[in-house]
């Protein structure tokens, strides 16, 4: 059988019917109806209900601007629609209202299109949509009206469930928030810093810098950002797990509490101004994988440079940087420091590290040999720039080997107070040899003047003998032959070889 034009009478979508089928369902509205019915509604609509009182024009269709008819125009809106292509739907059905503005279904369109098919919750014009159901309902016939307004009401019921579902959710993620900064906070109180899983420790929020006073790092921490912990004043403890290798510029920078921190055993890196103004810290252990401190200024007052660069054998150098008049070494300023322990595998060091450190009591060296020019000395023309400013001067005891001492004996003061040559000889300030010829320099040359004249030329000559030949072992052979002679002779006239203390 031929398909015939039919509309369905629950919500007026054009349809294509079989005359011989009893019933079917709307493809539109999903709502069963009898074929006939949906024949005479298309009859209705098409043939009486359009016709004029003229008579003269064709019962079945109605002419529109263009000669396009408003079934074409609807079924090309529906079609529009299916495919969700609103805007061009829109078009269409706004064609229909403006030429027939009495058919219900070009207002119901509208409302189909501005509601995506009644499936949009926000973004529209709720009192747009109100207008167009009304001039739906205003000009639907009875039977169709009670479907609009069922499908209208059934839409109107998913927006309210759709706001109370969002409230809800809106109320959860408020709890979850809540819930997340409560945990925070706990986390910081107990000192635990950072979560399980993070690789970088970002800076501690500002509400929580001034009641931190103990840091424990999470295992899980790599690389400690620049001012994670800056001006963390309350801040006591820090303990630092081995997965650490990096920490940044100014990390601990004005933690003036700071009293205690544990150092990765694995850290590689250290930005400058590190630990600067850390001025309650007394002691830090610094670890032998951080193999190289060495600050390089490009001159006294250069712009600070940030770098980092990795050795052939490709473990890291640490950070280098210039100086801006208020340069911020790795431990600048950390004016109550007094010990400092170089762990084994450190294999330079320069004295600018430790920048305004005035306190500086105890250092501990590892068995190494340094470069010496980064010992104690600046570049550049600043000899002992940095020396001069205390760095390792007011050191009073140094923790190293006899051979170590022996070597480093004239870059610090408590090693080349005494006897320079004997020191470099014997290889210790205290030893029999040089306790028994401290005692004749005291006793017996200080109390002349020309054994005053002899202690003042020593002293201005022996640290440059020992500086240029103090390794060579002709010198150590030469000296060591005369000292233990004239030792010898001391002791035969009645010096003593006891500990002795100037």
């Amino acid at each position: 059988m031929p398909l015939m034009d039919a509309k369905c009478p629950n919500c007026g979508g054009g349809l294509k019917v079989a005359s011989d089928s009893k019933a079917a369902i709307c493809p539109y509205c999903k709502e069963a109806y009898i074929v006939q019915d949906a024949i005479n509604n298309y009859t209705y609509n098409n043939v009486i209900h359009n016709s004029t009182n003229i008579g003269s024009l064709n019962a079945n269709l109605v002419q529109l601007n263009d000669d396009r008819t408003a079934v074409a125009r609807l079924e090309a809106a529906d079609a529009f629609m299916a495919l969700r292509e609103y805007e061009k739907a829109d078009a269409a059905f706004q064609e229909v209202c403006d030429l027939t503005p009495q058919d219900y279904r070009g207002w119901w369109g509208k409302a189909r299109v501005i509601t995506n098919e009644f499936t949009r919750t926000t973004g529209y014009d709720s009192n747009l949509l109100e207008q167009y159901f009304e001039r739906s309902m205003l000009f639907a016939p009875p039977d169709v009206s009670r479907v609009l307004s069922k499908r209208y009401n059934e839409y109107k019921q998913f927006l309210n469930e759709q706001r109370i579902l969002e409230a809800e959710q809106r109320n959860n993620w408020k709890k979850h928030v809540e819930e997340k900064q409560l945990a925070e906070r706990k986390r910081y109180e107990q000192g635990f810093v950072g979560n399980d899983g993070d690789e970088y420790l970002l800076p501690i929020p500002c509400e929580y810098r001034k009641s931190l006073k103990k840091a424990i790092i999470s295992n899980s921490v790599r690389v400690i950002f620049e001012e994670a912990f800056k001006d963390c004043y309350n801040l006591e403890e820090v303990y630092m797990s081995d997965s650490v290798v990096d920490i940044r510029r100014n990390a601990f920078s004005g933690c003036s509490n700071l009293k205690k921190i544990r150092l990765s055993n694995n850290l590689q890196k250290l930005g400058y101004g590190a630990f600067s103004s850390c001025t309650s810290l007394e002691k830090i252990t610094i670890p032998g994988s951080l193999k190289e401190l060495i600050c390089l200024p490009r001159s006294l007052f250069d712009e600070i440079i940030a770098s980092q660069t990795r050795k052939p054998d490709g473990t890291f150098k640490s950070v280098q940087y210039g100086s801006n008049g208020n340069m911020q070494a790795f431990f600048d300023n950390c004016s109550n420091l007094q010990t400092v322990v170089f762990e084994n595998g450190v294999q330079a060091i320069d004295a600018s590290i430790f920048f305004g450190c005035t306190m500086l009591k105890t250092i501990q060296f590892p068995d190494c040999d340094f470069a010496n020019h980064y010992l104690t000395r600046g570049r550049g023309g600043q000899e002992d720039a940095w020396i001069n400013h205390g760095i390792y001067r007011s050191a009073t005891e140094i923790i190293a080997s006899q051979a170590w001492k022996k070597k480093h004996s004239c870059d610090f003061k408590c090693l080349k107070a005494g006897c320079y040559i004997a020191t470099a000889v014997y290889g210790s300030y205290d030893c029999p040899e040089v306790w028994a010829l401290r005692r004749y320099r005291d006793y017996f040359l200080a109390n002349t003047w020309y054994g005053r004249a002899f202690i003042k030329l020593y002293y201005a000559v022996s640290p440059i003998l020992v500086r240029r030949y103090g390794s060579r072992s002709w010198f150590n052979k030469f000296f060591r032959k005369k000292l233990d002679s004239f030792v010898l002779h001391l002791k035969k006239v009645g010096y003593k070889d006891t500990p002795y203390h100037d």
